[in-house]
């Protein structure tokens, strides 16, 4: 029997009521896994004991149905990178640790839910994901951004950070100047777009990955943000194609932060790929334009 509450509310009271079971997965994970473990057992301790808060926090943007400010989310993010920047953590351990819970509740999570509520189809899911995602998007921006404030004045420190940070994180993360030039590469995007970082820092973004049908916008966009400080893209959830190394086509999703470095612009954008979730929702797409077809079909034979 279908509910009637909306599956995204269901989903948010079901997280809710995992949050344990979330910290008993996440300490598996890491226990098995030396790179994923926290230095030290008190810190490690203080994540678990936070995971629940954080589970908490994620259940209830659900529950308003992703109409939760960003602003408000973004808040959240601050105050934790805080506590736990005091609490003797390294930013890289954070954005390490937070790409781990999110796999967890983007995938096993929504996997358990989905197999019991029948109402929770593939759009609904990938409502979820969306929701999940820019949940620990927000975070990791907010986290990213309080060390980065917080090592300003040690420009030693900051670049040592910043690169853990690159390295560790499980969504591409490309730096650029308000020249255009790339200035840091991390792995993952090494992984999805196929360029070492010693071939794609230095190099202008639009030779890398922007399709040439999206060039000249992509320029106009940073001439616009250089001589007004705006960009309409800025701080917003995009989806839009990219190329690989070999020329092969992808769809991404795309968020935008900017920030300033010695006075200049400078601008973090966070990839994700979504290649399969546009397929299948395209195969959806079409299966329903035929059924349609088909089923206007026999009703014009009975008349």
């Amino acid at each position: 029997m279908r509910s009637a509450v909306n599956p995204l509310v269901q989903f948010g009271r079901f997280l809710s009521n995992r949050s344990k079971w979330v910290v008993e997965q996440w300490s598996k994970a890491s226990g098995g896994q030396p790179e994923l473990t926290i230095s030290g057992n008190t810190a490690r301790q203080q994540f678990a004991d936070y995971l629940p808060a954080l589970c908490q926090n994620l259940a209830k943007r659900f529950e308003k149905e992703g109409k939760t400010r960003r602003t408000e989310n973004k808040r959240q993010g601050d105050a934790q990178a805080e506590h736990r920047w005091q609490s003797g953590y390294k930013v890289e351990e954070i954005v390490r640790e937070l790409g781990c819970v999110r796999q967890i509740i983007a995938g096993n999570c929504l996997h358990s839910f989905a197999r019991d509520v029948e109402e929770f189809d593939a759009s609904a899911r990938t409502e979820a994901e969306t929701l999940v995602h820019a949940f620990f998007d927000d975070l990791v921006t907010a986290t990213v951004q309080q060390f980065a404030g917080e090592k300003e004045n040690d420009l030693a420190a900051s670049e040592q950070n910043s690169q853990a940070i690159l390295d560790s994180a499980l969504d591409c993360i490309i730096v650029i100047g308000d020249d255009g030039r790339v200035r840091e590469w991390n792995i993952a995007a090494e992984r999805l777009f196929g360029y070492p970082r010693e071939r794609a820092v230095g190099r202008e973004l639009v030779d890398l990955i922007i399709p040439p049908e999206l060039r000249a916008r992509h320029l106009a966009g940073l001439g616009h943000y250089r001589a007004t400080g705006e960009g309409p893209i800025l701080g917003r959830r995009i989806e839009l194609p990219a190329l690989r190394a070999d020329g092969t086509r992808l769809d991404v999703e795309l968020s935008i932060t900017p920030y300033r470095v010695n006075d200049r612009p400078v601008f973090t954008a966070y990839v994700r790929d979504i290649t399969e979730r546009v397929r299948s929702e395209a195969r959806r797409a079409a299966q329903y334009a035929i059924a349609s077809l088909i089923s206007e079909s026999k009703c014009d034979q009975k008349f």
